[in-house]
């Protein structure tokens, strides 16, 4: 998988905004992405503030984080100027507990925020504009020491702002460390 020169500034570039105190990010994880067809993918997100708690009436207590991301995208068998690229995201995610399983918490995770692709043009699609929402269902499982696992479903579109939208879909997995 090559490592999109777009990528590595936009990770120097979020080390260099958020690592100005010890204590800079609340927590990484470290994803690995399974698309449809032969796509599939790496993702680093970091979280830089502490989740804020809120209840509401029809939803009880969730908590609310907001996290920054960067995804580098594979698709294999494409021509070689289509077969990577490269995602930025912001996205605010809302957790909801759902209680225990084996003594462990679980919560069901939702998300929309907004990213911006390095190309238009991935694989076998022309995903209409480089602008494309973040949307995201998961469920995440602390393990111990504050480690967590989530297995989310994601998608990637450009919500119709343009005639061509076809989206993408994954599936991941992701590792969950407190910093």
């Amino acid at each position: 998988m090559r490592v999109a020169p777009f990528v590595i500034f936009l990770f120097i570039l979020f080390f260099t905004l958020f690592m100005s105190s010890a204590k800079a990010f609340n927590q990484m994880s470290v994803d690995v992405l399974e698309g449809e067809g032969e796509i599939a993918g790496a993702r680093l997100g970091l979280s830089p503030w502490s989740p804020s708690t809120y209840r509401f009436p029809f939803l009880g207590t969730v908590s609310v984080a907001t996290e920054f991301s960067v995804t580098q995208l594979e698709a294999s068998g494409a021509a070689p100027d289509l077969n990577g690229n490269a995602v930025v995201a912001i996205t605010p995610v809302i957790r909801k507990s759902l209680g225990r399983v084996l003594s462990m918490p679980v919560e069901l995770e939702f998300g929309i925020g907004v990213g911006l692709l390095e190309n238009r043009h991935f694989g076998q699609k022309d995903l209409g504009s480089k602008f494309q929402f973040e949307d995201r269902l998961g469920l995440r499982m602390q393990l111990s020491s504050g480690i967590s696992v989530s297995l989310r479903y994601m998608h990637y579109s450009n919500g119709g702002i343009t005639e061509s939208n076809p989206g993408l879909d994954f599936i991941n997995v992701s590792l969950i460390y407190p910093l």
